[in-house]
């Protein structure tokens, strides 16, 4: 699998959204529907990053266009100030 390592320095907290699925079922679903019929009222614009927390750790995917995401992966995203 690939994966990207996006800087969090970069990013900040655009808003919330309640998706109601596990980060593996959007990734799923990410897969075969685009990002606007996911995620939808939000507008997704490549270069974002998406986090999915489930209470335990977060997941985050990078947004490269509204018909692909990218897991993304960097230790440094764990540590929280």
């Amino acid at each position: 699998m690939q994966y990207i390592g996006p800087e969090h320095r970069h990013y900040e907290l655009k808003c919330t959204v309640e998706l109601g699925m596990t980060a593996q079922q959007f990734f799923e679903a990410a897969k075969e529907e685009y990002l606007r019929n996911i995620i939808q009222d939000v507008e997704l614009r490549g270069g974002e990053v998406i986090e999915i927390d489930d209470g335990l750790r977060p997941y985050r995917f990078y947004v490269y266009s509204d018909a692909l995401v990218i897991p993304a992966y960097d230790f440094s995203w764990n540590l929280r100030k």
